[in-house]
């Protein structure tokens, strides 16, 4: 399922690198992301996003921890028939409101 999704991004962007690591994440995907905090190269990062789908809580909880701390956009999807859920953490970011007196 990960390389269906990975080849249906390339096909609408065929200008990015699509990355796709189908594994246990707290073996894979976190030990890159924990490797790469621990050199300090958050400069030359390794990843520019995160999908993560059909996983734990714990582990999606995990997941977007480091992600947060890397400055790395985490996304989480599921699907349960009919029904799905979405989850971004974009990290942070202000807001700027002006308000107009009258």
């Amino acid at each position: 399922m990960v390389d269906a999704c990975g080849e249906r991004l390339r096909a609408l962007n065929p200008f990015i690198t699509v990355t796709t690591i189908d594994d246990d994440p707290c073996n894979g995907t976190i030990a890159l992301l924990k490797e790469q905090k621990l050199s300090g190269s958050e400069k030359k990062l390794q990843f520019s996003c995160v999908v993560a789908g059909r996983m734990k809580l714990d582990e999606q909880l995990a997941l977007d921890s480091l992600c947060r701390q890397l400055k790395i956009p985490f996304f989480s999807i599921e699907s349960m028939g009919l029904f799905g859920s979405f989850f971004s953490d974009l990290g942070t970011f202000e807001y700027y409101t002006t308000y107009e007196k009258k």
